[in-house]
């Protein structure tokens, strides 16, 4: 069907583009969380696609005239995207001149973003529009996928992953300050509105940071006592690390709630996020910290908290049994020093 092209065909419908370009979104989502959680490779080639961003607005908003500018004018698109989220144009994939100073002496320019400025203000909170910066996240993270763990990344000096690892978490970091108060998962909100489009992006997020910044607790636990220390960059970011282990443990309530997880929690992907935290405090307790310290005390509790939800999602999940089965083995026999009784 070619959903990873962008459409210029004149004999489809504007509407049925928008649709298009968000199927072609959610099969790269569905290819994400799968590449994520088998570790098999992306099947969604970068050179091979140009399909832009979905429009941040409700179907039955594509036919109001301002965002019907947006989704025909091709340099007005790339300008309200490029106002919604920052550097990226219209399409991830494009590297695209928005205007230039002929355009702008013309008047031409300033219509553009006078209509992207428009399609701004009058853009409310919704479910496209989480879908948006889910879809750009998502983007972040092949990124970091295929700089850190392609077979290609192998031919790559230490140096040279130390660092990109920094400028990706940079990235994550631009895309969270750009993230709608209403999307925004690390503000206290006592509302109910978009509570799970906030679960979702704040796992999503951390996901994507532990996958950027996992190559520096792997090194790190793989040096000997007498090795060299591998560089301040390199401990920072492991620092790092850990502490988004812990955060994403955070966002799971205190004591086991299954209405919670299966209500409002990313539930298709959440086994794989508890076990992706836990398995990074678990390599930095055995590796890396001594017992009776506050740094210990910490992650032991939060471990604790992880292999209680494991336990309790057991009772529904044969993959969640089988996950707290190796966390409670490698406790029983490694953990007994920083005081887990199993």
């Amino acid at each position: 069907m070619g959903l990873n092209i962008r459409s210029e065909s004149e004999s489809i419908t504007h509407f049925s583009k928008e649709l298009r370009y968000r199927v072609w979104w959610a099969l790269f989502m569905l290819d994400m969380v799968l590449c994520e959680t088998t570790g098999r490779p992306p099947g969604t080639g970068d050179i091979f696609c140009s399909t832009p961003f979905p429009v941040p607005f409700a179907e039955e908003d594509f036919w109001d005239t301002r965002v019907m500018q947006i989704i025909t004018d091709k340099r007005a698109r790339n300008a309200f995207f490029t106002s919604l989220i920052s550097d990226t144009a219209a399409s991830p994939y494009e590297s695209v001149t928005l205007r230039t100073p002929e355009q702008q002496e013309s008047g031409k320019g300033k219509q553009e973003e006078r209509a992207s400025q428009r399609g701004t203000e009058n853009l409310t909170p919704n479910s496209s529009l989480y879908f948006l910066y889910a879809v750009d996240l998502a983007h972040l993270l092949r990124e970091a996928i295929n700089i850190f763990y392609a077979p290609r990344a192998t031919r790559q000096s230490w140096l040279e992953i130390e660092t990109a690892i920094p400028t990706l978490n940079n990235h994550a970091d631009n895309w969270l300050s750009r993230l709608p108060a209403e999307f925004d998962f690390t503000k206290l909100d006592t509302t109910h509105q978009f509570l799970q489009q906030r679960a979702s992006l704040a796992f999503q997020f951390y996901a994507t940071k532990l996958i950027i910044l996992q190559p520096c607790i792997r090194h790190l636990s793989q040096q000997s006592s007498e090795a060299s220390s591998p560089g301040t960059v390199c401990d920072q970011m492991a620092i790092l690390c850990v502490q988004m282990a812990g955060r994403m443990l955070d966002l799971l309530p205190e004591e086991p709630d299954l209405t919670w997880l299966y209500g409002v929690a990313p539930w298709w992907c959440i086994l794989h996020n508890i076990m992706q935290s836990t398995t990074i405090l678990l390599t930095e307790m055995f590796t890396r910290t001594h017992v009776g310290t506050a740094k210990a005390v910490d992650i032991t509790k939060k471990i604790d908290k992880a292999t209680r939800w494991l336990e309790e999602m057991s009772t529904r999940d044969l993959s969640s049994q089988r996950a707290w089965l190796v966390c409670m083995d490698l406790l029983s026999r490694h953990g007994s020093e920083f005081g887990f009784r199993c």
